[in-house]
C-alpha cells in the first residue's frame, strides 16, 4: 500500500478573475423590443429614481463629511493650539502618521484631513516635517472604508474574492508608501541639522516658482456650494471667531474666548431671545454648549456615513445591472491601437484624476469602485490607474485649500 497522496489545493479558475459579457447578459430578462410602451416607461422611470437617488446619496455624503468636519473643529476649537504646538504626540513621526491614520477612520475623508492640515500649516499650527507622517498615516486610515465597503459583497463568493482583491490592491500601493517613505523621514528627520526630508525637499522645490501676491486670494469655487445651505441649515459656526481663539490660543495659552461659537439667537448666560436674529439653523435656539451639540452632530453623522455608504453602493449594483454594466465594460475592455496601447492607462487615470477633483472626496470614487470590481464589471487591470487617478485628484483638495488660505502663507 502507497502512502497517502496530499492533494494538490485548488487551482483558482481564471473566471473568478475575469468576467465575460457573456455572464454579465441576463437572459431571463425581458428583451426591450418585447416590452410594452407601459413596461418601457416604467423601466425608464426606475432608472431616472435610481440616478437620482444616487446623487441625492452622494450630496448626503458629502454634507456627512462636512458636518463631522464641523463638529470636530468645535469639540477641539478650545484650547487646541496649545496643545497642538506642544503635543509629544505629533512630534513623534511614528504616533503622528497613527493619529492620522485614527483621524482618517473616524473622519471617512482623506481629503478633509489634508485640507486640515494645510490649513493648520499655514495658521503655525504644525510644521510642514510634522505634517507629512500625519498624512501617511492617513492614507492607511483610508484603507479601512474599503474594506467595509468589501464586506457587502460577501453573500457571493466570487464577488467577494475579487471585491477583496480590489481592496488588497489599494492598500498594498498605500503600505508600501507607509513603509518605505516614512522609515525615510525618519532618518532623515534625526540628520535635519544637515539635511532636509526627502518629500519636504521636494515640497520646496515644486514650490519655488511660485511669487506671492499680497492681495487677497478668492476662494476657488467646488462642490461645497451644494452642501454648504444645506450644511447652514443644520448648524451655523462662527469659523473666523474660532480661528481667532486658535491664534489667540497659540500665543496665549490662557487666553479667554467667546461663550459660543454657534451662531445663536438667544443669550446663553441670561436665556433671553434677541428680538431680530437671521439665524435659522436648528441650534439657533438651543441652550445646550458647543461641547454637546458637537457630541450630537458626531453621532448622527458616523450614523448618516454608514447608511449612506451601504446605500451607494446598492444603488450602483442595481444601476449596473444588464445593457449599462455591458457597455462600461467593454468600454474599459477597450484599448489604443498599437503605437499608443501604452497610454490607455493614462487616460484612465488622467479620467479617474478629474473626477475626484470635481467631487473632491476620493473615498466616494474607490467606494464606488469596489462593488465594480465584485461585478466584473471593472477589471482589476484597470483598477490601478483608476486608484493613482484619484489620489492625484484628492490632493487637489489641499490645493483648493492653500489657495484658499492668506497669500503670505501661500508656499507653506
Amino acid at each position: 500500500m502507497g502512502g497517502r497522496v496530499t492533494p494538490r489545493p485548488a487551482k483558482i479558475p481564471d473566471g473568478i478573475w475575469h468576467v465575460s459579457v457573456e455572464s454579465l447578459v441576463d437572459f431571463e430578462r425581458v428583451h426591450w423590443n418585447e416590452r410594452t410602451q407601459l413596461e418601457k416607461a416604467a423601466h425608464v422611470i426606475s432608472i431616472l429614481i435610481k440616478i437620482s437617488l444616487l446623487i441625492l446619496t452622494l450630496i448626503i455624503f458629502l454634507l456627512t463629511l462636512a458636518l463631522l468636519s464641523t463638529a470636530f473643529q468645535l469639540v477641539g476649537g478650545r484650547g487646541i493650539g496649545s496643545l497642538i504646538k506642544n503635543s509629544p504626540i505629533i512630534k513623534n513621526p511614528i504616533c503622528a502618521a497613527c493619529v492620522g491614520m485614527l483621524v482618517t477612520v473616524v473622519l471617512q475623508s482623506s481629503s478633509t484631513l489634508s485640507s486640515v492640515l494645510v490649513a493648520m500649516v499655514a495658521g503655525h499650527l504644525l510644521k510642514v516635517r510634522e505634517a507629512i507622517p500625519i498624512l501617511m498615516g492617513s492614507e492607511l486610515g483610508a484603507s479601512f472604508m474599503n474594506a467595509f465597503i468589501g464586506l457587502g459583497q460577501s453573500g457571493d463568493r466570487a464577488q467577494f474574492r475579487r471585491a477583496y482583491a480590489a481592496v488588497a490592491l489599494g492598500d498594498i500601493y498605500n503600505f508600501l508608501c507607509f513603509f518605505i517613505l516614512l522609515p525615510l523621514e525618519i532618518f532623515f528627520e534625526g540628520l535635519r541639522h544637515s539635511f532636509a526630508s526627502p518629500i519636504q525637499r521636494l515640497s520646496k522645490l515644486m514650490v519655488s516658482p511660485i511669487r506671492i501676491s499680497h492681495k487677497s486670494t478668492q476662494e476657488i469655487p467646488s462642490l461645497t456650494v451644494l452642501t454648504d445651505p444645506l450644511l447652514d441649515r443644520i448648524i451655523q459656526v462662527d469659523f473666523d471667531a474660532l480661528d481667532d481663539a486658535l491664534e489667540d490660543d497659540l500665543m496665549e495659552p490662557d487666553s479667554v474666548w467667546q461663550e459660543s461659537f454657534i451662531e445663536r439667537c438667544i443669550n446663553l448666560t441670561t436665556l433671553e431671545e434677541f428680538t431680530f436674529c437671521s439665524h435659522t439653523h436648528l441650534f439657533a435656539y438651543s441652550t445646550l454648549d458647543d461641547t454637546s451639540i458637537a457630541v450630537i452632530l458626531l453621532i448622527a453623522s458616523i450614523i448618516s456615513l454608514i447608511l449612506t455608504t451601504l446605500i451607494i453602493v446598492k444603488l450602483i449594483q442595481m444601476l449596473l445591472e444588464g445593457k449599462l454594466a455591458i457597455v462600461l465594460k467593454e468600454w474599459l475592455d477597450k484599448k489604443f491601437p498599437s503605437p499608443f496601447r501604452w497610454a490607455t492607462n493614462y487616460l484612465i487615470m488622467l479620467l479617474s484624476c478629474f473626477l475626484v477633483m470635481i467631487i473632491q472626496s476620493s473615498n466616494v470614487i474607490q467606494s464606488a469602485l469596489t462593488p465594480l470590481v465584485g461585478m466584473g464589471v471593472v477589471p482589476l487591470e484597470r483598477l490601478f490607474p483608476l486608484i493613482l487617478g484619484s489620489g492625484i485628484g484628492a490632493s487637489f483638495t489641499g490645493i483648493l485649500t492653500a489657495f484658499s488660505a492668506d497669500p503670505g502663507q501661500l508656499k507653506e
